[in-house]
Parts: structure tokens; C-alpha cells; sequence
């Protein structure tokens, strides 16, 4: 044996690590959290699996219509892979929304969350979509939703991107109305809302994709 081979240092292999396991599934999946950062004249939405402070955490809409349902908020929450990776199964969605009413008006409200691959050209594949049904509400109100989103198996490439995309639809019930919807995104979840049944809730967005393990 030469020195060189004695003392030589090898590379250890990276380790995937996950959040939680679906063994059933075969499954591990990773949990993110979609976020915001401020720039000067805008901010950028990203995806990221740490808890750390987003700026802002919500956006809240302009008026909402009345009586013609129409898409409030819009946001794409991106994240770029370095590593292959293989996206099989179901992913689950955490987050909280509201409807802010200046008078007794109502307001009929939905999301629509979609998921989709994004390849290097920046061509997008939606490989899942899920619509949530709708919400009707007096005055303010909040809700957290739990929101499950069956997956294409799909296969990325160092360099493309998953993104989640979240909509809220909406429309105001009242003639006149000045309704507006509002999303939080804060992974800290520094500010708590009450939802409709009085439960303090958290106003973090989660994303929990599942990827396609070995057992």
C-alpha cells in the first residue's frame, strides 16, 4: 500500500433527510414553508424549509367583486432542486386565509392550490391541483385549511424548480361591498389569527412533499 492510498481521504455520501416517513407509501416527505422578502419595490416569494421571518407575512387583495367570483391573490412560491429527485404521491398543504368586510356584507370565497415542475427552459407542468370548496362568511373571518394533492409521479433535474402556487378566488355577496381577501405566509408564524370555530391558528404556509425513497 503507497502512502497516497493509505491516507487517502474519501468523500462521505450525503444523506437525504426527511420530516416525516410514509413507510405505506413508500415515501419520506419534506416539509416547506412558502415566504416572502422585501426589495424595494416588490418582494419575492420562495419556498424554503426553514422557520425563519418573512417581510411581509400576508398580502391582503384590493376589493373583491360583487356577485362574480374572481381571482383576489395569485402568488408562486418557487424552489430550486440541486440534487435529483423523484416526487411520487400525495402532498398536503397548511395555510391560513381570510376575508376582511368593512359592514355586515358576505363574501363566498375558494383556493385553488397547484403544484408544478418547472424545467430549465422555465417551461411549467402543473403535476397536481387540488380546488378547496367555498367558504361562505359574514363580517371578517379566517380559516386554516388542510389541503391534499395528488402528485404525477415526476422527475427533476439538478437546476429545475417545484412551485406552489396558490390562488384564492373570491367574490362579495352585497351590493356596494368592499370585501378583500388576505393570505399569510409567515414560516415563524410570529402572528396568530382566530379562525371561524374561535381556534387560535398559525399564519405559516406549509408545503409537505412526499419523494420517492428506497425501503
Amino acid at each position: 500500500m503507497t502512502i497516497r492510498e493509505k491516507y487517502a481521504v474519501t468523500g462521505a455520501q450525503p444523506v437525504a433527510s426527511y420530516d416525516w416517513v410514509d413507510l405505506t407509501s413508500g415515501v419520506g416527505y419534506k416539509r416547506y414553508y412558502g415566504c416572502a422578502s422585501n426589495t424595494v419595490t416588490t418582494a419575492t416569494y420562495f419556498l424554503t424549509s426553514k422557520q425563519i421571518d418573512a417581510q411581509p407575512i400576508s398580502l391582503l387583495s384590493s376589493a373583491i367583486p360583487v356577485d362574480t367570483k374572481t381571482k383576489a391573490i395569485d402568488l408562486d412560491y418557487d424552489i430550486e432542486f440541486l440534487r435529483p429527485a423523484i416526487i411520487d404521491g400525495v402532498a398536503v398543504i397548511n395555510l391560513t386565509h381570510g376575508v376582511r368586510i368593512a359592514n355586515i356584507n358576505s363574501s363566498d370565497n375558494e383556493t385553488v392550490v397547484n403544484i408544478a415542475h418547472i424545467n430549465l427552459a422555465s417551461a411549467e407542468t402543473i403535476i397536481g391541483t387540488t380546488t378547496t370548496g367555498v367558504r361562505p362568511g359574514t363580517q371578517d373571518h379566517n380559516y386554516r385549511d388542510c389541503i391534499r394533492v395528488a402528485l404525477t409521479r415526476t422527475h427533476f433535474a439538478i437546476g429545475e424548480k417545484l412551485r406552489l402556487t396558490v390562488e384564492l378566488w373570491a367574490k362579495d355577496d352585497a351590493p356596494g361591498g368592499t370585501a378583500k381577501v388576505i393570505l399569510w405566509f409567515d414560516p415563524n408564524s410570529a402572528q396568530t389569527v382566530t379562525d371561524v370555530d374561535g381556534i387560535t391558528r398559525n399564519t405559516d404556509l406549509i408545503l409537505d412533499i412526499p419523494f420517492r425513497i428506497a425501503i
